[in-house]
C-alpha cells in the first residue's frame, strides 16, 4: 500500500480544520498546537467562556474578547489594556474584513473559518451560511460545516484533516494457494471512504474465468486516525474462491478496479 503511505506523508492536514477540533471543543491550552494567529485568537476566545456568563470566569487577558465575542457590545473591550486590548482589536479586525476573505476574488479559508465563527457566537449557526455560492465549492461546504460545528460546539461534525484534499485508492491483488485451493485476495486502502470494484480475468492454459469482486473501504470502524492530527484513511481486504480450475503460480491474473468516494459527512437535515 505504498500509494496510501505516500499520500499520508505528502498531504500536510489544514491548520484551519484541525482548528475546528480546537473551537468547538475548547481547551485553552490546546490552542497552542495552531500557528495562524487568526486561529489562536479564536480558539483562546472559545475557550474563555461559551457563554456571556462564563467569560466571567475568563482569565483578565481573555475577559474582554470574549464579552464582545459573547454579544456584550464594545465596553469591555473599550476599557481593556495591554494583552486583553491587543487581542480585542485583532478579532473585531477580523469579524470587520469577514465579507472580504469570504468573497469568491480573495478567499481564505481560515480567516473566512475565523470570522464566521465570531459572527456565529452572537449569531448563531445561521452565520456560517452566508458565503457567496462563487466561491470554490469544495472549500466553501468546508469552511461552512467547520463554522457550524465550532458554534454548535460539535466536535465530532469537524471536517477531518483530509477532507479538503482530493481522495486517492489503492488496490494490490494476490493469487495465493490454502489447502492446495487457488484463492485470489485482495488488498486495497484509501485517503478516505471508498468503495472498490474489481473485475479479475484469469487465465491458466486452456482455463479463462472472470470474477467480480466488491471491496468495501467505507466502514466508519476502519478509519485510521479520526482525530485532527494525521490522514483519515480505511484499509480493507476481501477474497474469492477460485476453485480447482487453476495453479495459483502459473495463472496469469489481469484485473481491472474502480473505486468512488463515499461521503462520510452528515447530509442535510441531520446534525
Amino acid at each position: 500500500l505504498k500509494g496510501i503511505n505516500e499520500a499520508a506523508v505528502n498531504r500536510a492536514p489544514a491548520e484551519w480544520i484541525e482548528a475546528c477540533h480546537r473551537t468547538a471543543e475548547p481547551f485553552r491550552f490546546g490552542c497552542t498546537s495552531l500557528k495562524e494567529e487568526a486561529l489562536v485568537d479564536l480558539c483562546l476566545v472559545a475557550s474563555a467562556g461559551s457563554s456571556l456568563e462564563r467569560c466571567t470566569y475568563a482569565s483578565p487577558q481573555l475577559e474582554p474578547a470574549c464579552r464582545w465575542a459573547r454579544g456584550d457590545g464594545g465596553k469591555a473591550c473599550a476599557e481593556a489594556r495591554g494583552d486583553a486590548k491587543d487581542l480585542c482589536e485583532r478579532v473585531q479586525a477580523r469579524v470587520a474584513q469577514a465579507d472580504v476573505v469570504c468573497s469568491p476574488t480573495a478567499f481564505d479559508p481560515a480567516a473566512c473559518f475565523a470570522a464566521r465563527v465570531l459572527l456565529g457566537f452572537q449569531g448563531g449557526v445561521g452565520s456560517c451560511e452566508a458565503l457567496s455560492d462563487a466561491v470554490e465549492p469544495i472549500a466553501r461546504d468546508l469552511v461552512m460545516r467547520s463554522c457550524r460545528a465550532a458554534v454548535s460546539e460539535s466536535p465530532g461534525a469537524c471536517p477531518n484533516p483530509t477532507d479538503n484534499h482530493r481522495q486517492s485508492a489503492y488496490v494490490e491483488l494476490l493469487v495465493r494457494a490454502r489447502s492446495g485451493v487457488p484463492w485470489l485476495v485482495a488488498i486495497g486502502g484509501s485517503t478516505g471512504s471508498a468503495m472498490c470494484a474489481i473485475e479479475v480475468a484469469l487465465d491458466d492454459g486452456t482455463i479463462s474465468e472472470t470474477r467480480q469482486m466488491l471491496l468495501d473501504l467505507s466502514g466508519e470502524s476502519r478509519h485510521v486516525d479520526t482525530e485532527a492530527k494525521g490522514f483519515r484513511g480505511a484499509l480493507g481486504a476481501t477474497r474469492v474462491r477460485l476453485g480447482g480450475v487453476a495453479h495459483p503460480m502459473r495463472a496469469a491474473v489481469r484485473a481491472t478496479s474502480v473505486c468512488v468516494p463515499v461521503p462520510t459527512w452528515h447530509g442535510p437535515g441531520e446534525p
